[in-house]
């Protein structure tokens, strides 16, 4: 295709098959019943089970090429890319169709092939592999054209050089008319989130990702919900790169359907947005986790299981691992206890300390699934349930008199008597509460009063050295300064040795042993992005 160099290693329709075939249950979105049906597909992931490739790259060295697949979890196999491109930089000469049509999308020229590998690192955009396009003359061509009359919907993930105000995502390539999904400066018929009103028009309509949001537009920062008409003229034959409208930024996935897809607009987006609007593992970044308990994968280095879960009619305990979007595998969860209830034995902790936070005694362990109702959630998101009864859970997760905690949490009873929900195992001081109607944290020698807790889902930060100390209420500053640095001597969860248990759910609970108040806000965004409590 290329004639660049010798090296490549392109897979048949039947190898790739295959391959995939070596994922048992793999299901990709196009094979969804909601989202079958594509005219054409590029992704960073692994969208069918029938397809094996995602792209060739070609290494800047010797120009020497390669075939991409995916891992055992359908991800771009990140290994073989390192592999390859160790030393020099690498470009996507070719982005694969997955919709089974084979319409690829192809650069043959060498200078305007998008970048995936440089400086010794994969291009990455919140934490998933992306295409780096240059602003110039990067792009793809495709095969054939998509739409014989007209592109009804599409779906496309990708953010935007801030500084970039002419681009296209894709277009006809004609240059008398141009599918418009572009932007020119501050207002034109191509632009969107800014002067176009058409919304849903004649039932065509236009579904844009970008970091944050699976259907709304961005440029310099701003979020539009607005909705495209495409025209009755929108086939599309390139990608990113029109005459001067050439994307500056980054590519992950776009699909394109001919079919109307309104009814599963939703359905589409939703699985999008499980994938590509993970951040950057919590604690790939802010490092230091003495203890680290959640229902979100929390570290890429961490291979572990999420939780322990027994099953209350014959006492059969699993561990429960997390699913490829780094989330609880709730498919799992729900195999396992079918019609019973499901109890935590285990929270493992995802720090390096292996300090899991354990309970024996079957009438003490918290709840994660329910017999009638299924998967316990809050704001869509499994929880793990305290009964304010006898529930509780420890573990040997310990700091020096420098810490910090973070905690995703809801309270079941809006006013409860002084029943604790973290504690040093002392049973002095380091007390998280919930007293009457607050949170509050008791150091030993103060009371600090935190937030109202209702039964809403909250964030509470706390962190504390010998300078002083910060502590937010779901985002909000408290301006608490005199918390003492005591620390903690193992972590106690949901109640003390005594009776006062908490009636709750926690989601999420981190320590570390050193001071944050410097990653305060960012630990929040990340909190937040997954949450969204704020």
């Amino acid at each position: 295709m290329l004639g660049l160099g010798s090296g490549i290693n392109r897979l048949s329709a039947a190898e790739a098959a295959a391959i995939a075939g070596r994922i048992p249950g793999f299901t990709g979105l196009l094979d969804e019943s909601y989202g079958s049906g594509a005219a054409a597909a590029y992704s960073v992931r692994q969208l069918s089970s029938s397809e094996a490739t995602a792209m060739v790259i070609r290494r800047d060295s010797d120009n020497q090429e390669t075939s991409i697949g995916f891992d055992s979890n359908g991800n771009l196999d990140e290994s073989a890319i390192e592999t390859f491109c160790s030393g020099t930089t690498c470009k996507v000469s070719e982005w694969r169709d997955q919709s089974g049509n084979r319409n690829h999308a192809v650069q043959t020229t060498a200078a305007n092939q998008p970048t995936i590998y440089t400086g010794g690192a994969i291009v990455k955009e919140n934490g998933r592999v992306a295409l780096d396009l240059d602003g110039v003359n990067d792009g793809f061509q495709l095969s054939s054209s998509v739409g014989s009359s007209v592109v009804k919907y599409a779906f496309t993930t990708h953010s935007v050089n801030s500084s970039d105000t002419a681009w296209s995502l894709f277009t006809d390539n004609v240059n008398t008319s141009v599918v418009p999904i572009a932007q020119s400066g501050s207002s034109s018929s191509a632009a969107f989130g800014f002067t176009i009103t058409n919304f849903y028009k004649d039932g065509v309509s236009l579904s844009i990702s970008n970091r944050d949001d699976v259907y709304e537009a961005y440029k310099s920062g701003s979020k539009s919900a607005t909705t495209l008409d495409l025209g009755t003229t929108g086939f599309v034959q390139a990608l990113f790169n029109r005459t001067s409208f050439v994307m500056q930024g980054k590519a992950q996935e776009t699909i394109l359907y001919e079919s109307d897809k309104s009814t599963d607009r939703t359905s589409i987006e939703s699985n999008v947005g499980d994938y590509f609007t993970q951040n950057t593992p919590l604690l790939d970044t802010y490092t230091g986790a003495a203890g680290a308990y959640s229902l979100r994968k929390l570290s890429s280095k961490y291979s572990g299981a999420a939780i322990r879960v027994r099953r209350d009619n014959d006492n059969l305990e699993t561990d429960i691992n997390f699913n490829i979007f780094g989330e609880l595998d709730t498919v799992s969860l729900a195999a396992h206890c079918g019609s019973n209830n499901g109890y935590v034995t285990n929270w493992y902790d995802q720090s390096s300390n292996s300090n899991t936070a354990g309970q024996t005694n079957a009438s003490y362990q918290p709840k994660i699934y329910d017999a009638t109702t299924g998967v316990i959630t809050e704001n869509g998101k499994p929880a793990v349930e305290f009964d304010g009864v006898n529930d509780r859970m420890t573990s040997t997760a310990s700091t020096g008199s420098d810490f910090t905690t973070s905690v995703v949490l809801k309270a079941l009873t809006a006013s409860q008597s002084n029943q604790w929900l973290l504690q040093d195992t002392s049973g002095a001081d380091m007390l998280l509460r919930h007293r009457t109607t607050l949170f509050d944290f008791y150091d030993g020698t103060t009371v600090y009063d935190i937030g109202t807790a209702g039964t809403d889902q909250h964030h509470i930060f706390i962190t504390a050295n010998t300078s002083g100390s910060v502590v937010s209420f779901d985002g909000v500053d408290k301006s608490i300064s005199g918390i003492l640095n005591n620390g903690y001597t193992d972590l106690e969860i949901g109640a003390d040795s005594g009776s006062r248990r908490w009636h709750g759910r926690f989601q999420e609970i981190v320590i570390w042993d050193g001071y944050q108040a410097s990653n305060r806000t960012d630990i929040e965004d990340n909190l937040n992005t997954f949450y969204s409590i704020h």
